[in-house]
């Protein structure tokens, strides 16, 4: 393997990154997660290029709108929220969201984020089991994913029932 494909894979490895915001509640009360993938070189010159003064805040508002996706990757925002971001939602909550966006998590945080996070350890599973990037399964169909998930949940509870049988036998 060359050195740019190690280096490729390594940044594939990083994966969907999220963040929870319990400031920003659903209907049922449940805090809002926003993920994203991580950021690479064109992104952060186009950012920079967007903003002259890079002390400019008003770059934090263009990384959440160019970066959040929903559960599904469909983006969450779009450049006409940016004013918005700016002027109605709370700075630190945003600047919260821009700095993980832009960082790199640490094996140590993912392995925090899939305790806390079973969506997102449901997602890798999956992807390992059908042997494709979490990036391949992103592009997936909901309802494929829904059949993919729902067959390897049933086929782990089936297992577990034959062990236990097993146990008493």
């Amino acid at each position: 393997m060359s050195i740019i494909d190690r280096a490729k894979s390594h940044f594939e490895s990083i994966g969907v990154q999220s963040i929870e915001v319990p400031e920003w509640k659903d209907e049922d009360g449940k805090s809002s997660v926003i993920y994203w993938n991580p950021i690479n070189l064109f992104e952060k010159n186009k950012l920079f290029k967007k903003s002259e003064n890079l002390s400019d805040v008003s770059i934090l508002a263009d990384i959440v709108v160019m970066k959040a996706l929903d559960k599904d990757g469909k983006k969450i925002f779009k450049l006409d929220d940016k004013m918005d971001l700016m002027t109605k939602v709370d700075s630190d909550v945003l600047s919260r969201i821009a700095t993980a966006m832009i960082q790199v998590a640490s094996p140590e945080e993912v392995k925090k984020k899939l305790i806390f996070n079973p969506e997102l350890k449901n997602l890798l599973i999956v992807a390992d089991r059908l042997k494709i990037t979490l990036s391949e399964l992103l592009k997936m169909e909901v309802w494929e994913y829904n059949h993919w998930l729902g067959y390897m949940l049933l086929e782990q509870e089936e297992h577990e029932s034959e062990m236990r049988k097993a146990r008493h036998r």
